[in-house]
């Protein structure tokens, strides 16, 4: 590719993970802008076209860029977009609250804005976009919403989102909101990287406890979250996130065997049935089309989807 179009330029590295390849995308870059990709997802044909890159060139205040984006299902039967509202917002000063948690592939990053502001990616496996969406956007003076849509979120029921264990999530989560913590710390700013842990921890709790052992996650809560609680006792949720600490804490065993039970039968049933190729691609339409909003492929657009 790199051979037959010249604005092409390929890297090769040793595999440190997509955050280690995004930092040296983001310093290699000589462009203005900055897009994002990920492996099972496809830009829009008409991304970057005349128009579009007519009305980039026109406003020179924007520091990031955010745009609609189109979701498909797994089957290639079911989309759904999200739009944004256009506009542009000004900001003052630096601050939290800009970002809306899109996906990072819907936005168009300031290169300079990015190497200036020292903008780590971490290399995390999950979380890792939306802490480094969060610290680019606190930064930037001006955000420009456009109704276009530039990318396709894929559906990949293999990808990470779909296959890890909660444990390991939260574990990952934490290394991204650590690096989020390093780089607020490093500018002045406070930010509370365990109490997000704890959060995220509380969230998912009772799966944990369906897919590990009592060893498993009673190591995890001895080691991992009892000490930040111990030393901070004013950390307080939800009445309903709370209380399944308190659960925990209470009679761990007895939370644990009923969380087996009551999640990880379900759970266990699930993961059995969706071998079937059938019960799969049935479960998926009815989630995608039912509890998501999804809305039917019209066959022409599925034939230049699937092509």
């Amino acid at each position: 590719m790199a051979k037959a179009h010249e604005n092409i330029v390929v890297y090769h590295k040793e595999n440190g993970g997509v955050g280690s390849a995004r930092n040296l995308g983001i310093n290699a870059a000589h462009g203005k802008y900055i897009a994002f990709l990920d492996s099972d997802d496809w830009w829009e044909p008409d991304f970057l076209d005349d128009a579009l890159i007519a009305e980039l060139s026109s406003d020179e205040s924007a520091d990031v860029y955010q745009f609609s984006y189109r979701e498909v299902n797994a089957y290639y039967s079911l989309e759904k977009v999200n739009a944004v509202t256009p506009g542009k917002t000004t900001y003052s000063e630096p601050c939290f609250g800009k970002y809306d948690w899109h996906p990072h592939c819907s936005f168009l990053f300031l290169a300079e804005s990015l190497r200036k502001n020292k903008i780590p990616y971490p290399s995390s496996k999950i979380g890792e976009d939306g802490a480094f969406v969060e610290m680019a956007m606190y930064n930037i003076r001006s955000l420009t919403k456009i109704d276009k849509s530039i990318f396709v979120y894929y559906e990949h029921l293999a990808s990470a989102v779909h296959t890890t264990k909660k444990l390991r999530d939260v574990r990952e989560m934490r290394k991204a909101t650590l690096v989020e913590e390093a780089y607020f710390h490093s500018i002045d700013v406070k930010y509370d990287a365990d109490e997000g842990f704890v959060w995220q921890a509380a969230a998912n709790l009772k799966k944990i406890c369906a897919e590990e052992s009592y060893a498993t996650v009673s190591d995890f809560m001895e080691r991992e979250i009892s000490p930040i609680l111990n030393v901070r006792p004013e950390i307080h949720f939800s009445k309903e996130r709370w209380s399944t600490i308190e659960a925990w804490q209470t009679h761990p065993r007895r939370f644990w065997l009923q969380c087996k039970i009551i999640v990880g039968i379900p759970l266990a049933v699930k993961k059995w049935t969706m071998r079937i190729p059938g019960v799969r691609r049935g479960t998926n339409y009815i989630f995608s089309r039912f509890h998501r909003g999804f809305q039917k492929i019209k066959k022409e657009q599925r034939q230049h989807i699937c092509t």
